[in-house]
């Protein structure tokens, strides 16, 4: 017999830098850690009392405290922006997929380690640390989010 609900969010992180005029990508493939707000999201969802959804992409340098997954984790020197145009598809029954990008021209001179996703209240619900990237004009940063619920 099946218990319980299981959810996990996989980031797929493609990271381009421009090296003599030509643009270099490598992928990044992350668990992320869903937040205590995203529970309480699908919660609000369930019962018809949300009225937020996941609509925007945060890049930051890191949380105040690291090991914080409630509703007070406040993400530093951020910079947050819609999800693409378009960019939120059904890959399976039981999963959403998020697409997002964060151009050339965009946050420059900052280091990025944090990437979050976010409610149309900026409200982060989940997110990934990795590495830093020393964001530059001759960076661009895409990727895809893809949040799956399974019946455990």
């Amino acid at each position: 017999m099946k218990e319980g609900i299981s959810i996990k969010g996989i980031v797929d992180l493609y990271i381009s830098e421009k090296v003599d005029n030509e643009w270099v990508q490598t992928q990044h493939i992350k668990q992320n850690q869903i937040l205590n707000n995203m529970l309480n999201h699908i919660v609000k969802l369930l019962g018809a009392s949300e009225t937020q959804n996941i609509t925007k992409i945060t890049f930051g340098t890191g949380l105040e405290d690291t090991n914080r997954t409630d509703t007070s984790a406040v993400m530093l020197n951020t910079f947050t922006k819609d999800l693409n145009v378009g960019g939120i598809t059904y890959p399976e029954y039981n999963s959403v997929k998020f697409a997002f990008s964060l151009l050339s021209a965009e946050h420059n001179g900052f280091d990025i380690t944090e990437y979050a996703l976010a409610l149309t209240n900026e409200t982060i619900v989940c997110r990934i640390k990795r590495g830093v990237v020393k964001k530059t004009a001759d960076i661009r940063i895409d990727g895809t989010w893809e949040i799956i619920l399974d019946i455990i």
